[in-house]
């Protein structure tokens, strides 16, 4: 299991789930990578688009594909995309990954629809779709034994986690962006009115990490610092979690 980090910036508090709103505070922008048998599984895809670099303030940005090839992957190795929701940072890059699968709710494959992330986005969603690449959907579905797409529903419509049972002494739960920030999230603190959809959806999701992390279940997130803290480093945006 790895994580990419592929860019950072600062962000306002008042959209993160933290006690205090001290004005902004640095997130990093993360995606993981978990490979297992017959499958190379990203959870979401980072983007690669000018405009959001320059309007969301990021600095040190990789491109996610050139991050990947570190690790000794091409991107066409890539043989599924689990998007936690539509929202740029996340859905953005699924272009460069020619082969995946792209997982998403239907709620927010139809928002996903009406964005601009990338040139032809239209017709490459289109595209993936004909070619039986897009697999939208409603509620919970297995991926693969051990393996969980779970809705969520309360960042945006469509919202979605990863848990993955690797073993009996290895679990994780990648919580999408229903919790941006990990000790916060075990702690109840959920989302502001201001990043939700549904703050009950919310608030019921973090319940359920509360009870995993009591079970001994690893939680991640997609912005959290202090990931970059656990693991190895393998070269500079890439470390690897866990091996098996």
């Amino acid at each position: 299991m790895y994580v990419f980090e592929y860019g950072k910036s600062l962000y306002p508090d008042r959209f993160l789930n933290v006690e205090d709103d001290k004005g902004n505070r640095e997130i990093v922008y993360l995606f993981y990578l978990i490979r297992i048998p017959g499958k190379n599984i990203l959870i979401d895809s980072g983007f690669l688009n000018e405009s959001y670099k320059k309007k969301f303030g990021f600095v040190s940005f990789e491109s996610p594909d050139k991050l990947l090839k570190r690790c000794g992957m091409d991107a066409k190795e890539i043989t599924d995309i689990v998007l936690t929701h539509f929202h740029f940072d996340h859905a953005g890059g699924i272009f460069l990954f020619p082969s995946a699968v792209v997982h998403i709710q239907n709620h927010d494959y139809d928002l996903l629809k009406k964005q601009t992330y990338f040139p032809n986005q239209p017709s490459y969603l289109n595209a993936l779709s004909k070619t039986n690449r897009l697999h939208s959907f409603d509620g919970t579905f297995s991926l693969s034994p051990g393996l969980q797409i779970l809705f969520t529903g309360g960042h945006t419509p469509g919202s979605q986690a990863l848990e993955w049972v690797a073993s009996d002494k290895k679990q994780f739960l990648i919580t999408g962006d229903e919790c941006y920030f990990i000790e916060e999230c075990k702690n109840g603190i959920g989302l502001p009115k201001e990043a939700a959809f549904s703050l009950k959806r919310n608030r019921d999701f973090t319940d359920y990490v509360r009870v995993l992390d009591g079970k001994g279940t690893k939680i991640l997130t997609l912005h959290d610092p202090s990931i970059l803290n656990q693991g190895e480093e393998l070269v500079s945006g890439v470390r690897i979690l866990d091996s098996f």
